[in-house]
């Protein structure tokens, strides 16, 4: 906790950086002392998790009885997206991954190169280097990478010497419409596959030990599979319609007209990915508890 952090908290935290302060004075302004001693005190190791009784006695929670809900930092969000995902590149040093605007204007990772007269960016391979970590992503005033503007990443406007955490429904949008999140998702569903086979139970113990570092719980692991069958039969029947207004389709269009639309994903692995995308949007992936 930083001192400006636990100041603005007025008397409420007063006693805590009072004492704090005396020791570390009659211990010799020793500062890794202080820093062993915060981290290994029962209050900072403390979990989130609420007790109604002890909520009623102190609701404010002005002994320190829980740890305040924390929310991962902009950076370690996308780092964490991009690890469980199996795509995370561990290079280290080198030049910064560059930042270009995509189709919508939205700020994205990628070389800024357009073409025509509109100006319409075009897709460049980084090779990889688009799924470092967001340490390299190169910072620029102007462009602020959505993905992390969404979620509070300081801005070079001003100094910051705290960060803010929000919650506001863009980020909501941004877990939802992202192409990002998209593209990660899907990968993330490509990993359970291949790493689970086409076992459902399995794919769904994976994908909770990535993202949550636990299993799943009985009722989570029932609902997750009763999810998956519904998706299935879902997108099946939607596929069998559009492959029939497909055929119809056909009929009218010219011999000489050689575009095709994308392929879609098999059923398995659409409703897999629909998961994945609830599990990398859920609290306790974002939150640390």
């Amino acid at each position: 906790m930083c001192v400006t952090a636990a100041a603005a908290s007025g008397a409420r935290q007063n006693h805590l950086i009072d004492w704090l302060a005396s020791d570390f004075v009659e211990h010799g302004w020793q500062l890794k002392r202080l820093h062993k001693l915060i981290m290994t005190s029962t209050a900072y190791r403390q979990s989130s998790r609420r007790d109604l009784r002890r909520a009623q006695r102190d609701p404010e929670n002005r002994l320190y009885w829980r740890k305040p809900v924390q929310r991962l930092d902009a950076e370690i969000i996308r780092d964490a997206i991009l690890s469980v995902s199996g795509v995370f590149n561990e290079k280290m040093f080198g030049p910064p991954v560059p930042v270009r605007p995509d189709v919508h204007g939205q700020i994205v990772v990628g070389l800024d190169k357009t073409t025509g007269d509109n100006k319409m960016p075009v897709e460049e391979p980084l090779n990889g280097e688009e799924f470092r970590r967001g340490v390299y992503i190169q910072v620029r005033r102007s462009r602020p990478l959505a993905m992390l503007h969404a979620f509070d990443a300081p801005v070079m406007e001003v100094n910051c010497e705290r960060r803010q955490s929000s919650t506001v429904a863009t980020q909501s949008l941004m877990l939802m419409n992202s192409q990002f999140i998209l593209d990660q998702a899907a990968r993330f569903a490509q990993r359970l596959q291949k790493e689970s086979g086409d076992d459902r139970a399995g794919q769904l113990a994976r994908a909770w030990q990535l993202a949550f570092s636990r299993s799943p719980r009985g009722a989570e692991l029932a609902d997750a599979l009763a999810f998956l069958s519904r998706q299935v039969d879902q997108l099946k029947t939607a596929g069998e319609k559009d492959a029939a207004e497909t055929k119809d389709v056909k009929k009218d269009v010219k011999k000489d007209d050689k575009s095709k639309p994308a392929a879609k994903p098999a059923p398995e692995l659409q409703a897999l990915t629909d998961l994945c995308q609830a599990l990398l949007s859920a609290n306790e992936f974002l939150y640390v508890d």
